[in-house]
């Protein structure tokens, strides 16, 4: 995955939103018979994490410090789950967290290893341009703190602005259906007649 640098590398799903506007628990949806959750699961390990895990929801791994404010909390949550436990002096590995939401049932395996292997080698936070994840997020103090900045300021609480906080970089990709964000009923639908007609790189997973 990663061989010109020692890399740890753990995968979350950001799991923890209210799906008000589906109806249902969007990790609980199923195309091809499988769960979004499950998914998004396989496909984390398909792209060479140390291991995965799931923030927010009824199946989380991770304690969801703030619920029901948006994903920005599941990010400042899963940080401050690595910052307990993970957190090591050995500035010669870089260890990051490969993050993506419950609700792009698009996303496939290459644009996951393109956007991990680009952070590897840069060692930096990294995002496609215009969405803020997939986001590859290096596990340091100073992200950290910044999440706290970003999680404590009542309706400023954006992703968005926690990437600026960050100076994270990003990059460019043409397979922009990758992205296709599913939070209600008809973009879930489309999403579905597109991978019926065989119109994105789903795969098998």
């Amino acid at each position: 995955m990663t061989e010109n640098c020692s890399c740890e590398i753990f995968g979350i799903v950001l799991a923890g939103g209210r799906s008000s506007r589906m109806g249902q628990d969007k990790a609980e949806l199923e195309i091809n018979g499988k769960t979004l959750l499950r998914r998004n699961q396989n496909l984390l390990k398909r792209v060479g994490v140390s291991k995965v895990f799931v923030s927010g929801g009824k199946y989380s791994d991770i304690d969801d410090l703030l619920p029901g404010i948006g994903p920005m909390a599941g990010i400042y949550s899963a940080l401050a789950h690595f910052k307990r436990y993970h957190y090591q002096q050995d500035k010669t590995q870089f260890k990051a967290l490969l993050i993506i939401p419950i609700d792009m049932p698009l996303l496939d395996e290459k644009t996951l290893k393109d956007l991990l292997l680009c952070g590897a080698s840069m060692r930096s936070a990294l995002h496609y341009k215009n969405t803020p994840m997939p986001l590859l997020l290096p596990i340091t103090e100073e992200n950290f703190k910044s999440s706290q900045k970003v999680i404590n300021d009542e309706g400023k609480r954006s992703i968005n602005r926690y990437l600026n906080f960050i100076n994270c970089t990003s990059i460019t990709t043409d397979n922009l259906q990758a992205f296709i964000n599913t939070n209600d009923y008809q973009t879930w639908i489309k999403a579905q007649q597109l991978i019926k007609q065989g119109q994105c790189n789903y795969g098998t997973l």
